[in-house]
């Protein structure tokens, strides 16, 4: 068991309550500073784009998007008149 001293525990509740540049780990989703390079809690290494959300969503949106695109060209050529 680890021994925590109180006054820095103290200043970490304060800074967690007070929403101080604080962001949940990716990996086990406990409330950490999104300045740290590791979770304390359960030791993975972090960078700033998985506080941030990873980007994965933001890659499927464009991968979306350009097939939507491809298709609605596609159709446009395959349903255009003849020049």
């Amino acid at each position: 068991m680890t021994y925590q001293d109180d006054d820095s525990n103290d200043d970490e509740q304060w800074k967690i309550q007070n929403h101080i540049h604080t962001a949940a780990c990716p990996n086990c989703r406990k409330t950490i500073y999104d300045d740290t390079p590791r979770c304390p809690y359960c030791g993975q290494y972090i960078t700033s784009r998985q506080l941030l959300g990873g980007g994965g969503a933001v890659k499927f949106i464009g991968i979306a998007l350009l097939f939507l695109a491809l298709a609605m060209f596609i159709i446009s050529w395959l349903f255009s008149p003849p020049w």
